[in-house]
């Protein structure tokens, strides 16, 4: 997936392990994006589970993601 990433879009990738979110319904992958000196602008993952905890009866894979635009938008100026 790495290679099909535009290198001048993005200068830097980083896996780590040890990030984590406060959010107790994340059930797997999660993920977080930095700007440089601008933390947290992008963050989701995995919630598979969500769903069925509200009456559901068949299993919904389901990812998410959120974005501050406050802090996008001080980038971008």
């Amino acid at each position: 997936m790495a290679s099909n990433i535009d290198s001048n879009a993005l200068k830097s990738c980083l896996f780590d392990g040890g990030i984590y979110r406060s959010l107790d319904f994340y059930s797997g992958l999660i993920f977080q994006c930095d700007l440089g000196d601008t933390k947290e602008c992008v963050g989701g993952g995995e919630f598979t589970g969500l769903v069925e905890s509200f009456g559901v009866k068949n299993t919904v894979y389901s990812i998410g993601m959120a974005a501050g635009v406050e802090r996008l938008m001080k980038k971008i100026k």
